[in-house]
């Protein structure tokens, strides 16, 4: 049924949402141009649906997900925080449907919904209208952002030039692996490292090893330059799992592979691209560290970074989507 637009209100200012992001496993942020009503921001009102039997999205049997929805009024932003079970949906991407008759602005305006693109105001003009969108992966090279408890980094993955390496990395990432677990080692003027243990073990209380896949084999390729995050590995050089590092200052003289001086080198596989996301890195590199390991009898654990008495939570790494019309 198409919709009138002289049964709409022409509105002064209209309720819109004024950008959109998004990632592969459905957390979704839609940045609003005014204060919501917080009682009609819920799974009601912000849909979300993945792709059904068919394996199809956009058909009859698409299925809806339900996810918590929140609302922030410091910055009037409205997150739909998805955990998509990226292991057993097939790879078709997701669909958003903002409802106009739901989703009411502070002043009782319902959504002026149109979507126009990801970067770009909603609507007509006019109250009413649903905002609908796909987001679907990235063409090239991926970014995956990686949001602490310091802060984000977003990171750009060389897909094209070590393609296993960032096909482990982001076998780990979306199976949710590397949610919750912690920067557990850092060292001045040369990495921070993250990706192996958990922020807590539920019996203990202390930090748990992750689930490991299978080693993969070093793609030592490019240079371990200030900014870039490479695989953490064992004296075996086709040893590497889960654990990666950031390098914090530029080590390529003493981490690139070198075959004069018998050095295998470490596989980086992705930079950050940002200077706020460099500044989050340097934020972690700064911080005092703590011994942790009397109490789990590990030497893993040497040189924690500690934020006053609370260790560095990686609460999420997902990629960055691209946002497009149906």
């Amino acid at each position: 049924m198409i919709e009138s637009l002289e049964d709409r209100k022409l509105m002064a200012s209209t309720f819109r949402i004024t950008s959109i992001s998004a990632d592969n496993r459905g957390e979704v942020v839609l940045q609003m141009n005014q204060a919501v009503n917080a009682s009609t921001v819920s799974a009601s009102s912000v849909l979300l649906y993945t792709a059904g039997a068919d394996g199809k999205l956009g058909t009859s049997d698409d299925v809806r997900q339900h996810f918590a929805v929140t609302y922030d009024s410091s910055t009037e932003k409205i997150t739909l925080r998805g955990r998509l079970d990226l292991t057993r949906l097939p790879d078709t991407g997701y669909r958003v449907r903002v409802l106009s008759t739901k989703l009411l602005s502070a002043a009782g305006q319902e959504l002026d919904g149109e979507f126009k693109g990801s970067s770009v105001a909603s609507g007509n003009g006019r109250s009413g209208g649903d905002c609908n969108f796909r987001v679907e992966a990235p063409s090239g090279n991926p970014e995956v952002r990686i949001s602490t408890s310091e802060g984000t980094m977003t990171v750009q993955l060389y897909l094209n030039k070590v393609k296993t390496t960032v096909q482990n990395f982001l076998r780990y990432a979306n199976d949710a692996l590397y949610d919750n677990t912690i920067y557990h080692r850092s060292v001045p003027s040369f990495v921070i490292q993250a990706g192996g243990y958990s922020a807590k073990d539920d019996s203990t209380g202390l930090p748990a090893e992750i689930q490991q896949f299978s080693p993969i084999a070093l793609q030592a390729l490019l240079s371990n330059t200030r900014g870039t995050v490479a695989m953490a590995r064992t004296s075996n050089p086709n040893s590497a799992t889960s654990q990666f590092f950031f390098n914090t200052v530029d080590n390529s003289a003493n981490l690139n592979a070198n075959a004069s001086t018998g050095n295998n080198g470490y596989a980086v596989f992705g930079a950050i691209t940002s200077s706020s996301g460099l500044a989050t890195m340097d934020k972690i590199a700064r911080l005092p560290t703590e011994d942790l390991t009397p109490s789990t009898s590990g030497t893993a654990f040497e040189t924690v970074p500690d934020d006053s008495g609370a260790l560095v939570v990686i609460r999420r790494i997902a990629v960055v989507d691209k946002i497009v019309a149906i």
